[in-house]
């Protein structure tokens, strides 16, 4: 059941990640360690998410009306992506028609005669079409001298017979490729070279086709699964190709009805498949597609897909055992903070920002005015950001920043003395002007009592920055504190530092009232690189209820599991509570939302020097988690 795409192929490691649980004693004390502050393990607790499952029903007759009904109560978000379960759901329902199972079958390897040479991998990787040579340079680059090595120089020479000479059938040569089956299996022992045929899929085939959904305003997770297995199937040109003849090349974005156009998209690809007798049998892959529209599964939700075309064939989606055929592999669970979801239930992108801003009236459309002593303290940059793929494994090319300074004696706060300088990002302000027709600015977002969410963003500090303070001397890169109008002031509920040369993170004394911090956290701080942080957090002012897990890439490999990259799960109030004062709008014991402030934020005893201290800021994404 091998049936053989145009381009590459498919593949993504889903990997969900436990956490032990932590409370926080009263006091902690400071680890000699440069790595992280030990916390003291008291409930050993796990935080789980519950998976309910549902089931859609094999009602046939729905039409367009009903599902645009249906779907649209679960559609609101704006932005198009997969969760966890769903895109494990699409990974498998490609690789039941690419390699005829829901296993991801690393280590297969063979030449199934398609003229295609040898196919290998989770993706179907092939010596001829170039994809399979992009795995071995790759996986050469981080592991020289490995037993695939030998092969790249070969594997060049057919891709260029196939796409420059136009030599179909001497790339499909294997001459000069005796040993390469065998040594792709012994390579499959070794997790690096799983990483990579990962990496490569999302490269090639996810990435483009959720860009693509998002350029046409598609919002329906069916709708991406369609276009991805297309494009893995028929390649980009071919994908590009099918969209520009369904509606007339219109789309959603411009008004299209989403689901006659997802309709109008497979009648396309059903005809082109059917143009070639090789491809004719796949069609059957389309007929399922259309099965999901017609079953009302705009979500992608849990379903059982029986296969009449291959004897009533039946497939659970999603499998979640077994999910790997190489038996032999010992694939260690790992957080990442670019291509895999590490949350165990999905999640909901409520707000990002990218850099996205071109100058600073569109920055203060975005967060409001800068809370410095002039608007020129953020410097906009159209590229140069940083290089990570953000939490749906989308990588932005050429990606803008935002760099923020501050120079001595710039206190622009009417609630500061002069002891203190300052210029962050953010408006201090629950209260939002859809509401309050005169406020005309609110916060970027809020964190309020119950919300699980998190928090990735990137941040580098400038080779001015002063990382080696004085013990007496405090410095704030990133704030949620408590929002205003509010009894409860003082110290911000969470706020990472950078003081001593480490990033610190601390906590309120009290989420009541207080005026003094304790440290939760702390690993090694360097200059003139961007590191990326993941902020995993309950908030809720309840001790019992709060939790924050922190997740930091500290060596620029793309993932947060590395000694100090990650903290424990601790237990604590995460937002402050309302207390006596003039302010009436929150009962006093209710809990405070916070808001998001960046930027330095420091004791004016901190020498800034004539450049300023300066810091930048990119890729952030609030992403809300489904419990």
């Amino acid at each position: 059941m091998k049936l053989k795409k145009q381009m590459l192929i498919l593949g993504l490691v889903i990997v969900f990640n436990a956490c032990d649980s932590v409370t926080l004693p009263d006091t902690i004390e400071n680890n000699e360690s440069d790595t992280s502050i030990t916390v003291e393990d008291e409930n050993n607790q796990t935080i789980e998410s519950e998976n309910n499952i549902t089931h859609v029903g094999d009602d046939q007759n729905i039409t367009n009306e009903d599902l645009e009904n249906n779907a649209s109560t679960e559609n609101n978000n704006t932005v198009i992506h997969f969760s966890n379960e769903q895109r494990l759901i699409a990974d498998q329902f490609i690789s039941i028609f690419e390699n005829g199972t829901t296993k991801i079958e690393y280590d297969y390897a063979k030449n199934i005669g398609d003229g295609r040479g040898i196919t290998a991998g989770r993706a179907g990787f092939t010596s001829a079409t170039g994809d399979m040579m992009i795995v071995i340079e790759k996986y050469t680059k981080i592991k020289p001298n490995n037993r695939l090595e030998k092969y790249i120089e070969e594997l060049k020479k057919l891709e260029t017979l196939r796409y420059e000479e136009r030599d179909k059938e001497g790339s499909a040569s294997t001459e000069n490729l005796q040993g390469l089956i065998e040594a792709w299996k012994e390579s499959c022992k070794d997790r690096h070279f799983i990483k990579i045929q990962d990496e490569v899929l999302d490269e090639l085939y996810y990435n483009p086709a959720l860009k693509k959904a998002r350029e046409l305003g598609l919002k329906y997770p069916l709708s991406l699964l369609s276009l991805y297995d297309t494009n893995i199937q028929h390649g980009e040109n071919g994908l590009d190709s099918l969209i520009q003849k369904t509606a007339n090349n219109r789309s959603p974005k411009d008004g299209y009805d989403e689901i006659k156009w997802l309709r109008e998209f497979n009648e396309h690809r059903e005809k082109e498949l059917n143009k070639d007798s090789t491809w004719r049998d796949s069609i059957v892959r389309v007929k399922e597609l259309v099965d999901l529209i017609n079953n009302g599964n705009m979500q992608l939700k849990p379903f059982t897909m029986i296969i009449e075309a291959y004897d009533d064939e039946k497939h659970v989606l999603p499998t979640t055992d077994n999910n790997s055929s190489v038996s032999e592999l010992e694939i260690v669970e790992r957080s990442k903070l670019d291509l895999e979801y590490f949350l165990a239930k999905g999640y909901t992108l409520e707000k990002e920002d990218t850099g996205s801003a071109k100058n600073i009236e569109a920055l203060k459309k975005i967060w409001g005015i800068p809370e410095c002593i002039d608007e020129t303290r953020v410097e906009i940059y159209n590229e140069g950001g940083d290089s990570y793929a953000n939490p749906f494994g989308e990588k932005i090319e050429n990606q803008g920043y935002y760099n923020i300074v501050i120079h001595n004696g710039e206190n622009v706060s009417e609630y500061d003395n002069d002891d203190v300088e300052r210029c962050e990002l953010g408006v201090n302000e629950w209260r939002s002007p859809k509401k309050y027709d005169w406020l005309d600015q609110s916060a970027f977002v809020l964190y309020k009592e119950g919300d699980h969410k998190v928090t990735f963003f990137s941040m580098r500090l400038d080779e001015n920055f002063p990382l080696d303070t004085e013990r007496t001397q405090w410095q704030s890169v990133m704030q949620m504190k408590q929002t205003q109008p509010s009894n409860n002031d003082g110290t911000p509920m969470l706020s990472l530092h950078v003081e001593d040369n480490q990033w610190k993170l601390f906590k309120s004394g009290s989420a009541g009232k207080s005026g003094y911090t304790k440290e939760i956290w702390n690993a090694p701080a360097k200059k003139e690189r961007w590191v990326r942080f993941a902020f995993d957090i309950v908030y809720s002012s309840d001790p019992q209820k709060g939790s924050i897990k922190v997740y930091v890439d500290l060596n620029g490999d793309g993932d947060a599991n590395d000694d100090g990259e990650q903290s424990k799960v601790i237990k604590m109030s995460t937002l402050k509570y309302e207390i006596k004062g003039k302010h009436n709008h929150f009962k006093v014991g209710e809990s405070i939302p916070s808001h998001l402030r960046v930027g330095p934020y420091h004791d004016s005893s901190i020498d800034c020097g004539g450049k300023g201290c300066s810091l930048g800021f990119a890729n952030l994404q609030i992403v809300i988690v489904d419990n």
